[in-house]
């Protein structure tokens, strides 16, 4: 699948893009003012491409629940609590003990997670293609949106 300019999509880089400049590998200084992505798995829009490269603006968040790896260094993950979120425990800074009585809370705290923290973390630059190992577009930027104030919509009215 081709990465098209104004469509989204959720990737999956090599875990270098997370990585500042170092002696003899420059590429972020080179590129991305030494700014290395927040995450190996990423939400965004194709803004412009090059042949070997891409420039997208991505944001944290989940488009999905209950996957194996770790956003932002890409282990596996086995805790239940630790699935939902997409962060193992050490990244993500919590408990393997679920902290809550239901499953509904965990889902609250997770709506809460994606709106108060992911989706504040905002990254742009260059990709080099060759860095995607996977790629899932999202239908349409639309439908992103939506999906999100979907989410925020049902977060609030189960918060009340």
């Amino acid at each position: 699948m081709e990465l098209k300019i104004n469509e989204c999509y959720e990737i999956k880089v090599k875990k270098y893009m997370t990585k500042k400049s170092v002696d003899g590998f420059d590429f972020m200084k080179k590129f991305n003012n030494d700014n290395p992505m927040p995450f190996l798995i990423m939400v965004g829009e194709v803004i412009k491409e090059t042949p070997k490269m891409v420039y997208m603006k991505m944001h944290g968040d989940i488009t999905q629940i209950g996957f194996d790896c770790c956003l932002k260094c890409g282990c596996m993950i086995t805790n239940p609590v630790s699935r939902y979120f997409r962060l193992g425990p050490f990244c993500g800074g919590h408990a393997y003990e679920n902290p809550f009585k239901t499953e509904e809370a965990l889902i609250e705290a997770l709506a809460l997670y994606r709106k108060d923290y992911l989706s504040k973390i905002v990254w742009e630059g260059w990709i080099p293609k060759s860095a995607i190992v996977e790629k899932r577009k999202i239908t349409s930027k639309i439908d992103y949106e939506k999906y999100v104030e979907r989410l925020t919509k049902k977060y609030e009215s189960e918060k009340k």
